[in-house]
């Protein structure tokens, strides 16, 4: 073979090692680009949506399809799709599923979750289970008792203990079990609305802003909503409906298709905008305010 075509066939060579390598660089990058840009996020995003309207069965849907697609470096992301996913379990009164959760979380977390957080939740979970599963009579004093002397050990059973003394009609008590639980965890949400809930029935104001206030900066968010309507209801019994309404104005704004929401919003405007025509002339005030 003469060099010219020793020459001309290397080329050749070269030209098809060269499309070959094109070729699997391109195949290699529509593989990382399907990896990187999935529906994942979309199906997240959709779910986030959802629950913060309070439709956490539909967003329970879309937080389960986004943790089951494939995408490289979404650890933190899953992590916290998983928490929302623990906490539509949670307020849908799915215990159990709830639980379940939080212990995946645990055994995910990678540092970017605080464990003792996930931890309480867990508790907050597994109480509510307990409580779901079992008597909601009155309880026995033995039963107060074998809580009181089992939760020194295990301060979950102080949500229990709580709820116990809740349906016993010792509200103080059940203040007293909140309070201990908190001497062993962490606050969260949950805790913040019992114990906001507990003060408003006593008329403490002060306090339950205070717990309203260091509930709602806590980091699991699960019960905001329901704190954050307490904290509409602390300015309604100050007498400052328009304070009130502003409040609620915001939270419906964030909530509007959550019921209990828009129904106090109603209720919250009729005071703030009273209607000054009657929409029947015949009906005296009485019978206008009768609705509310």
């Amino acid at each position: 073979m003469s060099r010219r075509n020793y020459n001309a066939a290397r080329i050749r060579q070269l030209i098809v090692i060269y499309v070959l390598i094109g070729l699997a660089i391109i195949g290699f990058l529509i593989f990382f680009l399907s990896k990187t840009m999935s529906k994942k996020e979309s199906a997240r995003n959709e779910g986030i949506e959802q629950f913060k309207n309070g439709k956490y069965e539909q967003a329970i849907s879309n937080f389960q399809r986004s943790l089951a697609e494939e995408q490289w470096f979404s650890a933190d992301m899953d992590l916290d799709t998983r928490m929302y996913l623990a906490t539509s379990y949670l307020r849908l009164g799915k215990y159990r599923d709830a639980v379940d959760c939080y212990k995946k979380l645990q055994e995910d977390n990678n540092g970017t979750l605080n464990n003792e957080l996930i931890l309480s939740m867990q508790e907050t979970a597994e109480a509510q289970a307990a409580i779901s599963e079992g008597q909601s009579g009155v309880p026995s004093d033995e039963t107060l008792e074998r809580l009181t002397r089992l939760s020194a050990d295990e301060p979950y059973l102080y949500l229990q203990l709580a709820s116990a003394y809740n349906r016993k009609g010792d509200p103080a008590a059940s203040k007293q079990a909140l309070e201990s639980y908190l001497a062993a965890r962490p606050l969260n949400t949950y805790v913040a609305l019992e114990l906001s809930t507990a003060y408003l029935k006593d008329g403490k104001l002060t306090e339950a802003k205070d717990m309203i206030d260091k509930g709602l900066a806590c980091d699991d968010n699960v019960y905001d909503d329901l704190l954050s309507y307490n904290d509409t209801v602390i300015l309604e019994e100050q007498g400052d409906y328009e304070g009130a309404f502003r409040k609620m104005e915001e939270l419906h704004e964030r909530y509007p298709d959550n019921e209990s929401i828009t129904k106090e919003y109603t209720f919250l405007y009729t005071r703030v905008h009273p209607n000054e025509t009657p929409v029947n002339p015949n009906n005296d005030a009485l019978e206008d305010n009768s609705s509310y």
